[in-house]
């Protein structure tokens, strides 16, 4: 049975993600906290990094932003820049918890990210990830990412974004008046972000396959998630039980999933789920798209039709003809 999702709780984002962690006692991992720790290790917290870079470069690629402090950038334990995190990552001792804000969605392979993330949690480990709601942040147009999409990247071991991932992202990118990330009923006319020449510019890097671009290859909603998640852990994909949704606040919702502690796999044997599990699972799914739709995902720009060609439309309708 999936979590249901719940209403954002009080307080801020750090003690959302927090919730059911012990700091002060566990042993965590945050994965790409560059300049904004959840868990900073000055605090005493026994808590390890990975990032793409060492702390160096990225205080180095920082230090030119207007109103970046980089002296928040901590110490890099592991550099992850390719390949699988498990690889990575070499701890002696398992993870309490790891925290993930706003990564999943960049990974060229998800499910094998949460299955090396199962594998270094221990069993009743906590992995705690923030989200992008894709109908409050420039994917907005954007359409939900599938369960299938994700067993794609994963049987063909995606270490980079396809072509047409990084097409769909600069094609697709959208801004709300002048930001790339807005609250629920925010009505400001939308535009694109980039234009056909980054776009083509980054589709031929792309297709030479000549290093990682990072975009945004995976778009959801809580619900889909949700249903994306089961899916996989219902045909075998991962080992992880997702226990807590929490709905949207702002443009982000909040995820956690669990390794169980009876260490079976979850979706073990390939077992059927019963036919009321069907209508659960339906319904989810229905629930994404009425979330989808409520969203309004219109086009960047709009036109009305010339009134000619509205006035021939009024006559084939009173004609039956449309």
């Amino acid at each position: 049975m999936q979590a249901p999702i719940t209403p954002p709780p009080g307080g801020d984002r750090r003690e959302v993600l927090l919730r059911g962690i012990d700091v002060a006692d566990g042993f965590g991992l945050e994965i790409g906290p560059s300049l904004n720790p959840i868990v900073t290790k000055a605090s005493g917290a026994r808590v390890r990094s990975v990032d793409h870079a060492d702390a160096a470069t990225l205080r180095a690629k920082y230090e030119h932003h207007v109103g970046v402090d980089t002296s928040r950038v901590e110490e890099v334990d592991h550099v992850w820049a390719g390949g699988r995190l498990r690889s990575a990552v070499r701890e002696d001792e398992p993870f309490d918890y790891v925290i993930a804000s706003h990564v999943l969605e960049h990974l060229p392979n998800p499910i094998a990210f949460l299955q090396d993330v199962a594998s270094l949690l221990r069993p009743g480990g906590r992995l705690s990830l923030a989200l992008p709601d894709h109908r409050y942040c420039f994917d907005h147009v954007r359409a939900l990412t599938t369960v299938g999409q994700w067993v794609d990247a994963y049987d063909s071991d995606r270490q980079l974004h396809t072509p047409g991932t990084v097409l769909d992202h600069l094609l697709h990118a959208v801004r709300r008046g002048e930001a790339i990330a807005w609250e629920p009923g925010d009505q400001r006319p939308l535009s694109l972000v980039h234009d056909y020449p980054e776009a083509i510019s980054a589709l031929a890097q792309a297709r030479a396959q000549a290093g990682y671009l990072d975009v945004h290859a995976w778009v959801f909603n809580p619900h889909s998630f949700a249903a994306i998640v089961e899916a996989c852990q219902r045909i075998g994909l991962i080992d992880l039980r997702l226990v807590d949704l929490v709905d949207t606040r702002g443009d982000e919702f909040f995820v956690v999933l669990v390794r169980p502690v009876d260490g079976g796999a979850v979706g073990e044997g390939g077992a059927v789920a019963p036919a009321v599990d069907d209508e659960a699972r339906l319904a989810r799914l229905l629930s994404a798209r009425a979330t989808e739709r409520a969203a309004e995902p219109v086009p960047p720009t709009t036109r009305r039709r010339p009134a000619v060609v509205r006035a021939a439309g009024k006559v084939l309708r009173r004609l039956g003809l449309r």
